[in-house]
């Protein structure tokens, strides 16, 4: 048995459909549609083209699994200058460690010793490896190939979610990679794939993500924790909302804990979870992976841009896509904040302000694109939609509790974990 099977379809219309990130879906053996965890993802900007490389973690550990990724369509994509190239799992871990939020506590404007690193999921393993693949034009996806190869092919099941997946995909023009991979075969109990795609992209066009597939992959009542590393020349925000966490809203609750998460969530309920949170943002730097290390120097870029969303299936669902450009604001954004110490006189948890929940139940019909609604300046209310993304309004109000974990330096304590929805097992 292969380690990795993988086939590559083509959804190729007419008209191209612009770029877009490799974000996607997935379907099980079973026919079980397999929750995602968590998504990182590098976007690294070339002059004539664009890299990605996408990492995935999912619920439970099945044998084998298919992991449908929209990318740009490209009617002959090995001539047209689509690449798949290997990428560890380092360059991610780097930059996690680089760029998550550090808390330092402070009372009356002093630190007072305490500080605490925000800390996301696990990842991994993760082979360091190409992966095949195998192209399929248009006409052949009509007559039913995508889904004669998942059903008859491979056995699976298309549920009606991932359906409704690929046909807001293939409605956006948008081909589709399908990756299979075996935890079996490896010898190991999970996989969190990673895939690296560069396909060509003209000076000027602004990258885009299919937010739409994400909303399978999360299922009813999720959330999906997304993370985006963007190495450009300049500071980058999405279409969609981008802000700052308030630094005056968060506070430690205890010696080694935060309320990060509900600041963060707080910085999304505006806007139902519909935006981004830019977390860092700054000089690229030095960079030990040797893999990212290439990449980034061959593409020129200068300044690396951390976002993270938090968006809900209804959120994920209004949105088909998002446009990643050039921010309104150039600011550095550190990734240390200092913030409220514990037991300082004042409140230990300060009031978020946070606004009651939205209507869940809307779930706009997603048969065509909306309008641009226009620039979207960092911290202001954003458009969304037409060739910048999808609508606004009617997402989920519940934003993902990441995990905080800190070490109070003064009284030498360990590190112990804080979550606001969810505890690492």
């Amino acid at each position: 048995m292969s380690i990795f099977r993988t086939a590559f379809v083509s959804l190729a219309g007419v008209a191209c459909a612009g770029p877009a990130l490799a974000l996607g879906t997935f379907v099980a053996p079973s026919g079980d549609e397999v929750r995602l965890v968590a998504s990182r993802n590098i976007v690294i900007r070339h002059a004539d083209r664009v890299q990605i490389v996408s990492q995935v973690r999912y619920d439970g550990a099945p044998a084998e699994l298919v992991w449908l990724l929209p990318i740009p369509n490209f009617n002959e994509p090995a001539d047209d200058g689509v690449r798949v190239e290997a990428f560890g799992q380092g360059g991610f871990d780097e930059l996690e460690e680089r760029t998550r939020p550090v808390l330092r506590g402070t009372c009356d404007g002093e630190p007072n010793g305490m500080q605490a690193s925000v800390i996301g999921p696990d990842f991994g393993p993760a082979p360091n490896m190409a992966l095949p693949s195998r192209p399929f034009i248009v006409p052949d996806i009509i007559a039913g190939d995508l889904n004669d190869y998942l059903t008859t092919t491979l056995g699976l099941t298309v549920g009606e979610s991932v359906q409704a997946a690929i046909d807001g995909m293939v409605d956006q023009n948008f081909m589709i990679y399908a990756v299979r991979f075996d935890a079996d075969a490896v010898g190991v109990d999970r996989v969190d794939p990673i895939v690296s795609i560069s396909y060509p992209l003209a000076a000027g066009q602004n990258p885009k993500i299919p937010l739409l597939p994400l909303a399978s992959a999360v299922g009813a009542g999720g959330t999906a924790d997304l993370r985006l590393f963007i190495f450009d020349k300049f500071r980058v925000q999405s279409n969609l909302r981008t802000s700052e966490v308030d630094a005056a809203q968060i506070a430690f609750t205890d010696a080694v804990g935060t309320n990060y998460d509900e600041a963060f969530a707080a910085a999304l309920a505006p806007v139902q979870t519909q935006g981004f949170v830019v977390e860092f943002a700054g000089d690229v730097g030095a960079i030990d992976d040797a893999t990212l290390a290439q990449a980034v120097t061959a593409s020129g870029a200068t300044t690396l841009t951390r976002l993270r969303t938090a968006m809900t299936e209804p959120a994920l669902r209004n949105n088909v896509t998002t446009t990643l450009r050039e921010a309104g604001a150039q600011a550095p954004v550190s990734n240390t904040r200092d913030v409220a110490g514990f037991q300082c006189g004042g409140p230990v948890t300060p009031d978020m302000g946070t606004p009651p929940p939205a209507d869940m139940g809307v779930t706009p019909d997603m048969g065509g694109a909306t309008a641009d609604g226009g620039p979207s300046a960092d911290g202001g209310a954003g458009g969304a939609g037409g060739d910048d993304g999808g609508g606004g309004g009617g997402g989920g109000c519940d934003a993902f509790g990441g995990q905080a974990t800190g070490t109070l330096a003064l009284f030498g304590l360990l590190g112990l974990t804080l979550t606001l929805r969810r505890r690492r097992t």
